[in-house]
């Protein structure tokens, strides 16, 4: 038992750093939005043609597309408010 869960505590640690390196290129991503006098930051088109790869995804896995579309709406919507604060911070 120890070492399934040494096992999934290992991929707890690269899911968190993989969500360090995605905030990372969204900063990056703000950063381009203001050199080209992009206004918006929301961008729902975007989002909801993300969230249907993000279901095909997890069909393609087995895993409920639901599930995944929710942690995917929560990590969204901190990318989105981490271009916000990058915004009100220039």
């Amino acid at each position: 038992m120890e070492e399934l869960r040494e096992k999934i505590t290992k991929i707890d640690r690269k899911i968190v750093d993989l969500v360090a390196e995605r905030n990372k290129l969204v900063k990056e991503v703000e950063k381009e939005k203001y050199e080209n006098n992009e206004k918006k930051i929301i961008r729902l088109e975007i989002e909801e043609r993300k969230m249907e790869q993000i279901k095909k995804w997890a069909k393609e896995k087995s895993l409920n597309p639901a599930f995944l579309q929710s942690l995917f709406y929560l990590i969204i919507a901190e990318s989105c408010r981490t271009q916000i604060s990058k915004r009100q911070e220039r």
